[in-house]
């Protein structure tokens, strides 16, 4: 029951993809993205894109996971056309945002097929509320790495949690 659930989430999520202008999404991957075998979408990487402050993304963020190594990659289908892109880091509800670790410095790749277009490192404030980060021009491009070099401390779990992630070009949101 719990595959036929999924497939019909990714069958009808993928559906929209054509028949919308919105960015397309091709994959999302992550490193040790938590899953809960009750929910299984409960810290998937697609609740980033939800425009829901109450679902989240998580990943255990332990020795395991790999500095060298990005944190997100998301593949778009389509080039599309960006400056920025707005981060809610942290789990969005105030009983669990210190509880676990928020994104503190952050690098940002942008990518166009293999060649690297742009590589810039951010510093995000402890705060529940969006972040921009601005990149120097537009880029069209189809693939971005995200890297987590440092964050603030969890108080309880270690879980790093993303609980918005969108993108922007021209000051307005793409939706996803």
């Amino acid at each position: 029951m719990k595959k036929f659930f999924l497939f019909v989430v990714y069958f009808l999520f993928f559906l929209n993809c054509f028949f919308s202008n919105d960015i397309k999404l091709y994959t999302v991957l992550s490193q040790n993205f938590i899953k809960d075998e009750k929910n299984i979408v409960r810290y998937s990487p697609l609740n980033m894109f939800d425009d829901d402050e109450s679902t989240v993304f998580a990943v255990t963020f332990d020795n395991n996971v790999k500095k060298d190594k990005p944190v997100l990659t998301i593949n778009f289908s389509d080039d599309e056309e960006i400056d920025s892109l707005s981060i809610k880091a942290g789990y969005f509800d105030a009983r669990f945002y210190e509880k676990n670790f928020r994104i503190r410095q952050i690098r940002i790749e942008l990518y166009n097929s293999n060649t690297k277009l742009y590589d810039n490192t951010f510093f995000l404030k402890d705060t529940q509320k969006s972040q921009v980060l601005s990149f120097k021009k537009p880029y069209s491009i189809n693939k971005v790495y995200i890297y987590v070099d440092e964050v603030y401390e969890s108080k309880k779990w270690n879980d790093l949690v993303i609980s918005d992630l969108a993108f922007i070009c021209n000051s307005k949101i793409i939706p996803v």
